[in-house]
Order: C-alpha cells, then structure tokens, then sequence
C-alpha cells in the first residue's frame, strides 16, 4: 500500500505593501559539491549504499534537497514596498 502528496501554495507577493519582503529557494545548485557524490549526509555512495547515477544527479540533488526541506538560498529586499518602491528614511522604524 502507498500514500502520496503534493501541496503546493501560490501566492502574490506584490498584492501587499509590507515594508520587507523576503524570498527564499531550494535551489541545490548553492551546496557546494551539491548531494550526491558529495560524500556528504545526502550521498548515499557515502553510507555504502550504489552510488546515483551522474546522469541523474541533477534529479537526485533537487529530489533530495525539497524532501529533506534544506533552503540553501534566501534573498531579501529590505527598505521598499511589495510594488519595489522606496520607502522614504522618515518612515522607518
């Protein structure tokens, strides 16, 4: 028997005018070595197990990367509205 998921949330971050906005990605690409062959908790060549395929690491890093929830990349655009307006010194606080 199997069970699966998949939830996915979309949303419109330009629909507010909150002061900081904060964007966030599981890109893999920003590990270095990336997950596999790396030798690193996600290689699973690294606990004895057969080693992925380099044909499909790519497929691996991002699989394994968005299961085990890392964010390796976080952007921030601080000091403008959501529309990427400056927001005037006198009104920080």
């Amino acid at each position: 028997m199997q069970f699966a998921g998949n939830v996915r949330r979309i949303t419109n971050t330009r629909a507010t005018d909150a002061a900081n906005i904060t964007f966030a990605t599981t890109n893999p690409f920003w590990l270095a070595g990336g997950a596999s062959g790396s030798g690193g908790s996600l290689d699973p060549g690294a606990f004895g197990f057969p080693a992925v395929d380099p044909n499909n690491s790519i497929t691996y890093d991002i699989a394994a990367v968005n299961l085990v929830g890392l964010i390796p990349e976080v952007l921030g655009q601080y000091n403008r509205t959501a529309k990427n307006v400056p927001i005037a010194r006198a009104l920080w606080a």
